[in-house]
């Protein structure tokens, strides 16, 4: 019969027992998901860790609120990662290369690590208060342009692009334009900044395959010259954006959703398009995946600062690919941060000639209406001034085109909310 002392004794090995399997079971446990962690973060925890050895300041820090990016921050980048093509300048030749490219070469993949040159530029824009974001704009909106665009941008100057205030809340309106092929364009495009001030360009043969390029060169250009604007957008410059219905949205978001803000019309997973036919081909060289991330519709979204910070980053590791929203979706999808956000009212459809105004009404975003459409638009909402009654709509936006799937022509408000055009043009509505 054992003593009390031994009883003692051996109450005492067990618990020390217990303890240490415990504490070696908690060791492994942790091991395992911290591998796991560092699997699905992938390049998001390599960024970090190197980011940390290379001891360098962190681009948005207690000590340094909303600096702006060095060259060297962006140019060279934080934290590169060493399997990339190291970096060099940009050669003409390259640039050009790019144009007519089906499947990239390793180097074309990183275009994006070199030092392009802004020979059109508007850093002053920035250097304004509104009332709610004292130290700069509250909507900065980057509207991509081909160079020989010039009709295009001059509606959407005489139009939204006109407005410079909502709320009290300053907006500032740039178009972003690589460089043409057409000596006597790029001499108009520089008479054209002469007059209004209000272009980025970037020594880039500007082309659909550059648009990724294009897209990461102007959140370049926002983090060097603009970074205390609040909220970034980048559309397109056939796309009618209500900027007062925007400003009132963004205004009215809690202040947890607004940090790392990623949100336009949302795309659900998908396949890639592998027919070289379809303007919208990628090669698998270009992205192996089975299925797209999630993503934007690139007529138009709008990021926070600190999103555009990180995408950015985030874009150093990821090589090109030719479609610019689903690029930026793959970015997101590498990080623990931005995840794409679903706005109702960003339109993807191509409208065309399809004109409603009580559709238009409701919407943030109407992508592709014709230069007709979107001028008699901003007439009927503003071309009498702010006394201007307008027209009286039973519904808006999304629910016309609802309304109009189901409606019949003796419906009394089937020609008041211009459902015959709507029903003639399926195609680019639904």
């Amino acid at each position: 019969m054992p003593s009390n002392k031994q009883w003692v004794l051996l109450l005492l090995t067990t618990i020390t027992v217990s303890s240490v399997v415990y504490i070696l079971r908690t060791e492994v446990i942790l091991e395992c998901y911290t591998r796991v962690y560092n699997h699905r973060s992938g390049i998001h925890t390599a960024w970090l860790h190197r980011r940390s050895a290379t001891k360098k300041e962190p681009l948005n820090n207690a000590n340094s609120p909303g600096r702006p990016l060095s060259d060297e921050d962006v140019d060279v980048g934080v934290g590169v990662d060493r399997d990339t093509p190291p970096e060099r300048k940009a050669t003409f030749s390259d640039r050009k290369s790019v144009l007519h490219v089906r499947s990239m070469s390793t180097d074309l993949k990183f275009l994006h690590h070199h030092d392009y040159q802004f020979t059109i530029s508007t850093p002053g824009i920035c250097n304004t208060t509104g009332s709610l974001y004292k130290t700069g704009v509250f909507l900065l909106v980057l509207v991509e342009s081909k160079p020989d665009n010039f009709l295009d941008r001059n509606i959407y100057r005489k139009t939204w692009g006109s407005m410079h205030e909502s709320q009290g809340e300053q907006i500032r309106t740039l178009f972003l334009l690589g460089t043409s092929q057409n000596r006597t364009a790029d001499e108009k495009i520089e008479e054209e900044n002469r007059k209004f001030r209000d272009i980025i360009r970037v020594e880039f043969v500007d082309t659909y395959r550059n648009l990724t390029l294009k897209t990461i060169l102007g959140l370049r250009w926002v983090l060097r010259h603009c970074p205390s604007a609040f909220y970034v957008m980048k559309t397109d410059d056939d796309v009618i954006v209500q900027y007062p219905k925007l400003v009132d949205y963004l205004l009215d978001l809690p202040w947890w959703r607004t940090k790392y803000l990623f949100m336009g019309r949302l795309y659900e997973p998908k396949p890639p398009e592998r027919d070289p036919r379809v303007k919208g081909y990628v090669s698998e060289q270009e992205y192996p995946g089975a299925l797209y991330p999630a993503y934007l519709a690139g007529s138009g979204y709008v990021m926070s600062m600190d999103t555009v910070r990180v995408l950015h980053e985030t874009s150093r590791h990821v090589p090109l690919m030719p479609m610019e929203d689903v690029y930026l979706g793959i970015c997101a999808n590498k990080t623990e941060l931005v995840q794409p956000q679903k706005h109702e009212n960003f339109t993807r459809f191509y409208m065309g000639r399809v004109y409603s105004f009580c559709l238009y009404k409701g919407l943030v975003t109407i992508h592709a209406a014709c230069r007709e459409c979107r001028e008699i638009f901003w007439n009927e909402m503003y071309g009498g001034g702010s006394r201007k009654k307008l027209p009286s709509c039973p519904m808006t936006g999304m629910d016309v085109n609802t309304f109009c799937y189901y409606a019949h022509p003796k419906n009394k408000l089937y020609f008041k909310l211009g459902c015959d055009v709507i029903q003639k043009s399926w195609y680019y509505v639904i």
